[in-house]
């Protein structure tokens, strides 16, 4: 088995690699930590509504100095929104903005 860490931060670049037998699975875990919901988001058609990882290594400088790691597209929104979890640090957020599709599209 075959594994490929390919800075995949679209579904189509993941499929691309697996069609061409390039690797068994594709790790996104970058582009999963920018938006957790961006599987949902595509099957729901939504795709336009991902955020998108910059590869700008925020995250792994944060492990690197094993503090915790967010994403720096959504580490510094809302933190003063009642409920939000902040790191050790009183700085940043644990977890992304949640996500709700229109009501309409609701599961």
């Amino acid at each position: 088995m075959a594994a490929r860490a390919a800075r995949a931060a679209r579904l189509e670049q993941a499929e691309e690699i697996l069609e061409r037998g390039e690797a068994d699975f594709v790790g996104a875990a970058r582009q999963s930590l920018a938006d957790p919901d961006w599987f949902r988001k595509v099957r729901l058609g939504y795709g336009h509504l991902v955020r998108r990882c910059e590869f700008t290594n925020y995250c792994e400088g944060l492990d690197q100095q094993h503090k915790q790691v967010t994403c720096k597209l959504w580490d510094r929104v809302d933190v003063d929104a009642p409920g939000v979890r902040l790191a050790r640090d009183g700085k940043r957020r644990l977890a992304p903005p949640s996500w709700t599709p229109p009501k309409a599209d609701a599961p």
